[in-house]
């Protein structure tokens, strides 16, 4: 005969001896399980003094061990054992014994669909970066070609084409006129407030000319602005030509000589207005003090020409002066 339960055996907690309970109402579990107490008494088996057998009422925790909640009747517990706890207890039971059934089919093939989700979601977020970036080079080639300007197929009518006029194809091929190669081709000074530096001009033509970096003069002075550096390298002589086109009438700088120039060579420095010599240097060393010049008369000049031609060309030489606050008035 199986021993009655009167506690339950997960918390000790006394039950009555209506065995209409299917749970207990202190811990909610199913009458019958548990094995931390005698289900007779109530005893704390961790303080039972023998295994098997309950010390205090002799019950066997061995046949309690077997006794399961199929083997308790369940019916409708008696209303004078019902708290407000109990209230859901059977229903929540039931989930999580519900709960803890092994499905058998439905993983595989619930594994299976979330796999294939992902696989589709994968795929679309390819599709979508794909895309993105596709967009995102078709607009630097728009923007690229609409920053180029139209071309045409006749770069030669193109060239002497007016730029007041439009292209018109229909029009005969102009031939190009004949240079002289021994005047150079004249450029219209910029406009000017009557005074410009002549660093801000547009040269015509130059060789030996910069005006880069912050040279030093022999005397140890640094030119930061308005200066330019002409040399004469041992090939050829140092040369700026420039287009007033006859609208100055006075020039004054300074003429200093490059601490970069080799110590043995001598040099002559000429200003030119067209065929006239304006100024002449005579031969400067390395050691010549910087030359001041005043408010030399430039009236009528339409080509100013400065010229710097070292005597004796040898390619270990080199000559080089700076031309320093060049003012044109």
């Amino acid at each position: 005969m199986k021993s009655v339960q009167y506690y339950c055996k997960a918390c000790g907690a006394a039950l009555g001896e209506s065995k209409g309970l299917t749970h207990c109402l202190e811990c909610h579990t199913i009458i019958g399980n548990g094995r931390s107490f005698c289900g007779q008494c109530g005893l704390n088996r961790a303080q039972n003094k023998c295994y098997n057998i309950c010390s205090t009422c002799q019950a066997s925790f061995e046949e309690q061990d077997k006794q399961v909640s199929e083997d308790i009747p369940l019916s409708t517990p008696s209303a004078s054992f019902v708290s407000p706890d109990y209230i859901g207890t059977t229903v929540k039971q039931d989930i999580i014994k519900s709960s803890n059934q092994p499905i058998a089919s439905s993983d595989s093939s619930n594994h299976l669909n979330i796999n294939n989700h992902k696989v589709k979601l994968a795929w679309l977020l390819g599709l979508g970066c794909f895309l993105l970036i596709g967009s995102f080079l078709f607009g630097l080639y728009l923007g690229r070609n609409k920053n180029q300007p139209e071309t045409t197929d006749n770069p030669v009518a193109v060239q002497n084409q007016d730029p007041k006029e439009p292209l018109n194809e229909d029009d005969p091929i102009k031939q190009d006129e004949p240079i002289d190669q021994d005047e150079p081709e004249k450029i219209e000074p910029q406009e000017q407030d009557n005074e410009i530096y002549l660093d801000e001009m547009t040269l015509s033509e130059t060789i030996g000319v910069s005006n880069e970096g912050k040279p030093t003069d022999v005397t140890g002075k640094q030119y930061l602005n308005h200066y330019l550096t002409i040399s004469d390298n041992g090939f050829h002589d140092g040369l700026i030509k420039v287009y007033l086109g006859k609208k100055y009438s006075q020039l004054s700088g300074v003429i200093a000589v490059d601490l970069n120039t080799t110590n043995e060579d001598l040099a002559v420095i000429t200003i030119k207005s067209d065929d006239s010599v304006l100024y002449s240097s005579g031969q400067i060393l390395k050691s010549t003090s910087p030359i001041q010049l005043s408010q030399l008369d430039i009236t009528d000049c339409e080509w100013l020409t400065i010229d710097v031609d070292m005597e004796g060309k040898y390619l270990s030489s080199k000559f080089s002066v700076i031309l320093s606050d060049f003012m044109l008035s």
